[in-house]
């Protein structure tokens, strides 16, 4: 893979096996995207709200893991296992807010597989936001991050049935 000059940041989707280009300027009603509210989560703070996040959309995970969702699952989402060169202080999981509730999750786990590599573990959306551009807004908000922290490679891996 060659880097790109004129790209910002590669985008590996793993499971769709192709390169594109991110950066890409998409309206997003300012009104909306002004409410949104966006901050790393804690597990003893926030495992409440997110357990119940998991639940409204357990579809996707009971999809993905095959089991029911509970609080164990919420566990899993901030201590999973991580690879062997990597500890907690490099994962991050970003909570996305409207009006102070829950609507939006990015799992990130920073310099993996390289320094310049940063992998999105899970993105999930409230199932009742989506088709709404929220996705899509909380996206650029995510790539902006890994490209203030000076990220150049973002992976996600896509479930099939999500393509």
């Amino acid at each position: 893979m060659k880097w790109n000059k004129s790209c910002r940041l590669i985008f590996w989707g793993g499971c769709l096996s192709f390169l594109t280009k991110i950066g890409q300027i998409f309206h997003i009603v300012p009104v909306l995207q002004d409410r949104i509210a966006s901050r790393k989560l804690d597990y003893e703070r926030d495992k409440d709200d997110v357990t119940a996040f998991l639940i409204r959309n357990q579809a996707y995970l009971i999809y993905q893991d095959e089991r029911d969702v509970d609080e164990a699952t919420t566990k899993e989402v901030f201590y999973g296992e991580l690879p062997a060169t990597h500890t907690y202080e490099d994962k991050q999981i970003i909570g996305y807010f409207l009006n102070g509730e829950l609507i939006g999750l990015v799992d990130i786990l920073e310099h993996y597989p390289k320094p310049d590599t940063w992998v999105i573990g899970l993105m999930l959306i409230e199932a009742f936001k989506r088709r709404q551009g929220i996705g899509r807004m909380i996206y650029q908000q995510t790539e902006a991050y890994l490209l203030d922290n000076e990220a150049r490679v973002a992976r996600l891996g896509v479930l099939e049935d999500n393509i």
